[in-house]
């Protein structure tokens, strides 16, 4: 099987619900899974993302095997 990891300016779509606060950790809230995001950066396997949240948009560290690829290169300037 074909594998490459997300790399800057890629875009991608979230596969969990992601918490952005502490209160999202105590409620079960946060970033729903399918939310859309922009990788802004890498070191290692975590991502700095910033995702549409529909109300605007944040920025968050995820696991990159926590999201799909669903464009490459498409660019952060582009995605805002």
């Amino acid at each position: 099987m074909w594998f490459s990891t997300p790399e800057v300016g890629d875009w991608v779509r979230l596969k969990r619900r992601t918490p952005v606060s502490f209160s999202d950790h105590l409620t079960d809230g946060g970033l729903p899974a399918g939310s859309r995001a922009c990788v802004l950066g890498r070191t290692g396997s975590r991502l700095d993302l910033e995702v549409d949240a529909g109300w605007g948009s944040t920025r968050v560290s995820v696991r990159s095997h926590d999201v799909t690829v669903i464009r490459r290169g498409g660019g952060s300037e582009a995605f805002a």
